[in-house]
C-alpha cells in the first residue's frame, strides 16, 4: 500500500493536457516556492470550469463544477500535508481532471470524477497496473493506494 495523503480512502476496484509550465518532478522542485506552485496549479483547476462541451474540438465534455470541487480538494489537502507536486493536471474529454505523478516507467494517475470520488491507476515498471478507488471523507483521515 502506498500512502498519498489523509483525506482520502481506498476501494479496490478492477486528453488533452496542461502543463504547470515545467517539465518532470526535479523542476518542480526546484522553484522558489512550492506554495506558489500549488497556487498555480489552484488557479489551473479553476480555469477548468470555463470548458464547455467541445472544449477540444472533438466532441469532449464539459468539466462540471463538482469536479473541479473535487480536484480543489484535493490539491489542498496535498499542499497541507506536504505530499509531492503532481508533474501534470489535466482535463479529460468525459469532464474529469487526471493529477500525474511520475515518469512513463513509473506512473500515478489520480481522477477525479466527482466531489466525493476520485479513481486511480499505478504503472509501476515490471508490475501489471493496479486500479481502484478513493473516496473523499470529511474531516480528512486517510488518503491510501492500494
Amino acid at each position: 500500500m502506498t500512502t498519498l495523503c489523509r483525506g482520502w480512502e481506498s476501494t479496490s476496484t478492477s486528453a488533452s493536457q496542461v502543463r504547470l509550465g515545467v517539465e518532470t518532478a526535479a523542476e518542480l522542485e526546484s522553484l522558489d516556492s512550492k506554495q506558489s506552485v500549488w497556487k498555480k496549479i489552484r488557479k489551473q483547476i479553476v480555469s477548468f470550469e470555463t470548458l464547455l462541451d467541445d472544449w477540444d474540438g472533438q466532441g469532449a465534455d464539459a468539466i462540471p463544477l463538482e469536479v473541479v470541487s473535487g480536484a480543489l480538494i484535493l490539491a489542498q489537502t496535498l499542499e497541507e500535508q506536504k505530499q509531492p507536486l503532481p508533474r501534470s493536471v489535466t482535463p479529460t474529454p468525459v469532464g474529469t481532471i487526471v493529477f500525474t505523478w511520475g515518469q512513463e516507467s513509473d506512473l500515478y494517475d489520480l481522477e477525479i470524477v466527482s466531489a466525493e470520488r476520485a479513481e486511480y491507476m499505478i504503472m509501476e515498471s515490471g508490475k501489471p497496473p493496479q486500479h481502484g478507488q478513493l473516496a473523499l471523507r470529511r474531516p480528512p483521515q486517510t488518503v491510501a493506494w492500494h
